[in-house]
């Protein structure tokens, strides 16, 4: 499981289920759950098991939450994921996926085309006796496609589409003939029953019965409180990315409060929650940002960790220093965006005003309270007071862009798409040229403090410079990505990972697929992002220790989009962004506790030696290897919960002892007597 804390942007937020004093949100990021004042306890994505990170639809059955997605559909146990067998169901594609709901026993699910029952019988054992489907398609000309809701009272089950509602009773649920039009009405959008009066929302109102009560913009979701209807209302289309505003009817009185695009309207306590899916905009500004929940009546915007952006494009994290950047839409091409960036640690903007400084390049920090920012055309100097100036403007030359840049004390460097890597000193005024360069587009520059080594790499190859003299170079890499490691460099290329030691290149079998960015974090482990998951790899001999899946089935929104620094470590926890869903904060620090308290004993060992602090059931493998990494031949026993290795066979010396447990690894010196 990957210890994802909470996504940073939960403005996607579907649907809510609420067990005691927990709220389970249905948002595009999974399934984000939080205490009752919205302090997030627990975030489920696909890496956790979710067929999909697109989650439509949450709800309480049988002390379990069941959940509908993009991907299909199952329920969570605690924090354990259960995904309904695909080969038990009579339908295979849930990308029209509207919603889900439970009803007594049974847990409904209903897409654009299809509706299906499962009747649970009191049991969480999936069984395919259990299941019954209508096609919409089998229904016509009675129904009309899509489907836009369905709801069930008293035993009979509603239909909305976009002629109005059709109905049946439950137990003739997969009977088409036994369907039958009640309402002919302007597309059904929601369809809700209060207090055994039935209301719909329909595409030019709200309606009980046949009689409009609220004529106007379209409603999407609609719920009472305080003897007041609220609307979620849309002024053009049906979709919950339309924009929209939140209506208002009391006692035949209609009036409007300015909550952005709102769907979801939780009763919770003395007020509402109401999820707002606000994304249009030409440009992100402070104004603008995703917005998870907003509290009525004290309109309160809620976010998930982080105050996020509709779509995170860049991230950049060194030492205590926090910054990321956002393009304006998520539907947009990533290099055509205009961009803003919003400092963390410090709380302030930076916005450029001039439309010609789109999509973040590079990011490079000078010094303690400064850093480089490289855009299409223009280099900035941002400061930690939230100021900043533009230091190089206008293009590099004719038809060129700068692609990524690095800061060596006063010096910058930026690598631009005529395969030049361009110098500037420290005002950037001034721009030299340098010897350093790359057959094609590069794409990444890095500098190895300890080797002083300077990498360049990109579409037509890799090159390795000591100062001025070029000493490395194949041009046979499609280099994305570039990080310091050991003497050399980890370089990331589109065929898979690649370590330079200082004088030669050698492939790593345990990364094949294309990889858009790696990085280290504190105890040593190296986290690379490729196109097929997020591996983490041993420092000694770069071996996967575990591999996670991030995206699912996704029709709607992009995830996993191949963008510019991904990752980033920042304090306990690594930042993964560039996904619809926001950041992705991974506690690092999830598996430390246990493993800080593993010792070896006793250490110089003679015969044998024992691990203190590893239960038998925890522990996967010990392996002993010499300072170079090579495997020794060693045995170990576990007798009476103690863990034994038997060393007796090895020569004196100085060994690395690899204890990798089901939750983690710790990797320890042992002294051979």
């Amino acid at each position: 499981m990957l210890p994802i804390l909470y996504w940073t942007n939960m403005s996607g937020i579907y649907d809510y289920a609420r067990i005691q004093d927990r709220y389970y949100f249905a948002t595009i990021g999974g399934v984000q759950v939080t205490d009752r004042n919205l302090f997030p306890l627990l975030s489920l994505t696909f890496s956790d098991g979710l067929p999909s990170n697109v989650i439509l639809s949450v709800d309480t059955l049988l002390d379990a939450i069941w959940f509908a997605s993009k991907g299909g559909i199952g329920y969570v146990d605690g924090e354990d994921v259960v995904v309904y067998p695909s080969s038990s169901l009579p339908i295979s594609d849930f990308r029209g996926t509207r919603g889900a709901f439970s009803y007594g026993e049974h847990y409904i699910v209903y897409s654009d085309e299809w509706v299906l029952d499962i009747n649970t019988r009191g049991t969480l054992n999936f069984s395919d006796d259990r299941i019954r489907v209508v096609e919409i398609n089998r229904i016509e000309p009675i129904a009309r496609r899509p489907i836009n809701y369905v709801a069930v009272h008293r035993d009979s089950i509603y239909i909305g589409d976009s002629l109005g509602v059709i109905a049946t009773r439950m137990d003739f649920l997969d009977i088409p003939a036994s369907y039958r039009r009640v309402l002919s009405l302007n597309s059904a959008n929601i369809i809700r029953f209060i207090n055994d009066t039935l209301y719909i929302g329909t595409g030019d109102g709200l309606y009980t019965g046949d009689s409009a009560i609220y004529s106007g913009y379209s409603v999407i979701y609609f719920d009472r409180w305080r003897d007041t209807l609220f609307l979620s209302l849309r002024t053009s289309g049906n979709h919950v990315y339309s924009p929209g505003f939140l209506g208002k009817l009391y006692d035949g009185n209609f009036s409007t409060e300015l909550i952005p695009s709102p769907y979801m309207i939780i009763p919770a306590g003395d007020g509402l929650l109401i999820s707002s899916f606000y994304i249009y905009g030409d440009m992100i500004n402070e104004n603008s940002k995703a917005i998870g929940l907003i509290s009525y009546p004290d309109f309160i915007p809620h976010f998930f960790g982080m105050a996020p952006f509709n779509y995170i494009t860049n991230i950049y994290a060194d030492d205590d220093w926090l910054y990321v950047f956002s393009g304006r839409n998520f539907n947009r091409p990533h290099d055509t965006l205009s961009f803003m960036g919003f400092d963390y640690t410090n709380f302030t903007f930076f916005n450029p005003d001039d439309p010609e400084d789109y999509s973040v390049r590079g990011v490079s920090r000078v010094d303690d309270t400064t850093f480089v920012v490289a855009t299409f055309f223009s280099i900035f100097k941002v400061f930690q007071n939230g100021s900043y100036r533009k230091c190089y403007d206008g293009i590099p030359d004719d038809g060129d862009a700068f692609t990524s840049i690095l800061a060596i004390g006063d010096t910058i460097y930026a690598t631009a798409h005529s395969g030049q890597v361009f110098m500037f000193l420290n005002d950037c005024s001034t721009r030299l040229t340098t010897p350093y360069s790359v057959v094609g587009i590069p794409r990444a520059i890095a500098y190895n403090e300890s080797s002083h080594l300077i990498a360049v790499g990109g579409d037509g190859g890799f090159a390795v410079f000591d100062g001025n003299a070029q000493v490395f170079t194949d041009n046979n890499l499609q280099v994305k990505t570039i990080e310091p490691f050991g003497q050399g460099f980890l370089v990331g290329t589109g065929q898979g990972l690649y370590r330079f030691n200082g004088t030669s290149i050698r492939s790593i079998p345990s990364v094949q697929s294309g990889i858009t960015d790696i990085t280290t974090d504190p105890t040593g482990y190296v986290w690379v992002l490729a196109s097929d998951g997020l591996y983490q790899l041993d420092r000694f001999n770069l071996n996967v220790f575990e591999k996670y899946r991030l995206s699912g089935i996704s029709a709607e929104f992009t995830s996993n989009w191949p963008l510019k620094n991904n990752l980033a470590i920042y304090s306990d926890t690594l930042l993964l962004a560039g996904t619809s869903e926001g950041i992705a904060v991974i506690d690092l620090r999830r598996t430390h506790t246990v493993l800080d308290s593993i010792i070896l004993y006793p250490n110089p060992a003679y015969d044998e030696f024992n691990i203190r602090g590893v239960a038998c059931g925890d522990l996967n493998n010990v392996r002993v290897m010499t300072m170079t990494g090579i495997p020794v031949r060693t045995e170990y026993t576990c007798n009476n919960g103690k863990i034994h290795v038997d060393v007796r066979n090895l020569r004196k010396g100085l060994y690395i002892v690899d204890i990798i447990l089901k939750s983690g690894r710790k990797v320890l010196k042992l002294i051979k007597e």
